[in-house]
């Protein structure tokens, strides 16, 4: 395994810098009612660094319902970022995203939505522990209607397991908030808060398998 990918890094992909697959699980209840959701998230991320400063940015998320049974959300992302240092970073991109009607209370029909978004990235390190910030705006556009709202996140990393001054397991955590910033939603500032801790396991220096 470990020869394979070694030489789909030296031959097929020079230009990768990280490669990383997460599975995150949820049971959540809905607002204040009793019904509880079994979601799992399934991610794809890659970081491509095409110039010393200039990286492009994909993913693709695999959401389902019932564990794998199904369909939740579809979101496929392009983007890229700029490094001002190894602090700071500037990012844009583009996503489209199907939503499914899924659960006890469903949307009333499959639709796609666009979304265009410009973010600010801030990460440092504090002795073992890998510290990140970002503030993204969005933009989303279904059909004729066109809203905004900003993303907050704030996270860490930091290794539990090394060998050899490797790296091979490592935690995560972080929260995201996403925040309304429609004159229409006076009440409804606060979208989401969400809140995240799993494992990264470490394949090869450009290849992390996360859970979570």
């Amino acid at each position: 395994m470990i020869s394979k990918i070694s030489l789909l890094h030296a031959i097929a992909i020079p230009f990768l810098r990280t490669f990383t697959l997460v599975l995150f699980l949820s049971s959540l209840p809905v607002c204040a009612q009793t019904v509880n959701e079994f979601n799992s998230w399934w991610y794809y991320t890659g970081t491509y660094k095409i110039l010393p400063r200039i990286n492009v940015q994909t993913m693709y998320s695999w959401n389902r319902n019932d564990f794998v049974r199904n369909w939740q959300q579809s979101k496929l992302k392009i983007g890229a970022d700029y490094e001002f240092n190894r602090h700071w970073k500037i990012a844009a991109g583009y996503e489209w995203i199907i939503l499914y009607p899924y659960g006890e209370f469903p949307i009333s029909k499959k639709r796609a939505e666009h979304r265009i978004y410009e973010e600010l990235k801030h990460d440092f390190v504090l002795g073992k522990f890998k510290l990140s910030t970002s503030v993204r705006a969005e933009h989303r556009f279904l059909n004729t209607d066109v809203t905004h709202r900003i993303r907050l996140q704030t996270g860490v990393k930091f290794p539990v397991w090394k060998q050899q001054n490797q790296s091979l397991i490592g935690l995560s955590f972080y929260e995201q908030m996403i925040l309304n910033t429609d004159k229409q939603l006076v009440n409804q500032y606060l979208a989401q808060n969400r809140l995240y801790g799993g494992a990264d396991i470490f394949l090869d220096k450009s290849l992390t398998l996360g859970l979570g």
